[in-house]
């Protein structure tokens, strides 16, 4: 889909994919799955496994809504910025759009870390 000037890019777009309350966002070979609706929570123990035999992520981490983080943490267990599966994220992670090197929070930052979504409204003419 991208050449290898692009390492970074929405992998999953909630309800325009057919997965609604899901976003998942790739930052070179780190993956960021954010949850805005509690019904994925109890679906976590079958969609990591899936994720990591199909993307093969040296990270996946998980952000959730406000709204889901109370649930999440009182039933499941689950915290914004839990590791799913891979090795730890200490800082920002680094990857490319068209060339241009950025870093997201992916711990902490806003949404997943960045806004892959308004590609169009940054690219440099």
């Amino acid at each position: 889909m991208f050449d290898a000037d692009t390492t970074g890019w929405r992998c999953v777009h909630g309800e325009n994919d057919g997965w609604p309350g899901l976003v998942l966002d790739r930052y070179g070979d780190v993956f960021v799955l954010k949850l805005y609706t509690s019904a994925w929570l109890p679906r976590l123990a079958e969609l990591v496994p899936l994720l990591e035999r199909r993307l093969a992520p040296r990270s996946l981490i998980l952000r959730l809504s406000r709204n889901v983080a109370v649930i999440a943490e009182g039933v499941f267990g689950r915290k914004e910025g839990d590791l799913l599966a891979g090795t730890s994220v200490d800082g920002p992670v680094e990857f490319l759009e068209a060339g241009i090197r950025f870093e997201a929070e992916v711990l902490r930052g806003q949404k997943t870390g960045f806004f892959l979504d308004q590609r169009e409204n940054f690219q440099v003419c």
